[in-house]
């Protein structure tokens, strides 16, 4: 069975929470968190656990690599080369190589930002896997990393 990790910032201001996100038992539109463990969907477990609510636009799931660092990556992490080329991990269709002209994958990949979209290929692992290239933030609490030199 894959452990899916997940990220988002709680609700309270209080930082961010790893877990498992699920709809909030009591109210539909908010989602909380289950903590380091695997959710055992019964309702017994559900009802007698501790649930952080957080923001669902900040939710965010582990995508399988870490940085030269071992730094964890998530969706919706900065990652930077050489302070030259910014990119946005995210999940959805995209394009794997720059010779593809249409969206044929899916999954995670790097949005490049500035110049160097389109350029650049967009395989998380082939990046993460660089020396020289690090999570630098996220743009939740990063948004400033965004600017980029043209």
């Amino acid at each position: 069975m894959r452990n899916i990790k997940s990220r988002g910032k709680a609700a309270d201001g209080s930082g961010w929470v790893y877990g498992y996100p699920v709809p909030c038992p009591d109210v539909k539109s908010r989602w909380v968190f289950v903590g380091n463990m695997f959710l055992d969907a019964s309702k017994e477990n559900i009802e007698t656990s501790m649930f952080v609510e957080v923001v669902e636009e900040t939710i965010g799931n582990y995508c399988g690599f870490t940085d030269y660092f071992n730094t964890p990556a998530y969706d919706g992490d900065i990652i930077m080369e050489e302070d030259k080329y910014v990119g946005i991990i995210r999940f959805g269709e995209h394009a794997p190589h720059v010779s593809d002209l249409d969206k044929t994958g899916a999954g995670y990949y790097v949005e490049w930002l500035g110049p160097m979209k389109g350029v650049l290929r967009s395989d998380v692992g082939y990046w993460l896997a660089r020396r020289n290239l690090v999570i630098r933030g996220n743009i939740f609490d990063n948004p400033e990393l965004l600017e980029v030199k043209e």
